[in-house]
């Protein structure tokens, strides 16, 4: 499911106000590598696109090298905004975790 749940981090929120976040993206380990990610990424831009928005964002942790490469991959670039607002995700398993 791809859905807009809004910016995750106050910094990021404030600099970039009419920019979309796509966030809490997740592909289970062994289905990394096939594309998938690269999948979700496309659909959630043609949703941001489909609702009028020309922009969109990522957040990735400095613990998530392998995401951030993926993102810069399809063309997203670093703000500068370092982000440590605290954040709760779920795992593939659905095990909350709390990062900042």
């Amino acid at each position: 499911m791809v859905q807009w749940s809004g910016c995750v981090g106050a910094n990021a929120r404030t600099a970039h106000a009419e920019c979309i976040e796509i966030n809490h993206l997740q592909v289970r380990p062994e289905h990394r590598g096939n594309g998938v990610g690269s999948a979700l990424i496309a659909a959630a831009e043609d949703l941001i696109r489909s609702r009028g928005h020309a922009e969109a964002g990522v957040g990735v942790s400095a613990a998530n090298p392998d995401a951030a490469r993926l993102y810069h991959r399809l063309g997203y670039g670093s703000t500068g905004i370092r982000d440590t607002s605290p954040y709760t995700w779920a795992d593939a398993d659905g095990v909350a975790h709390q990062e900042t």
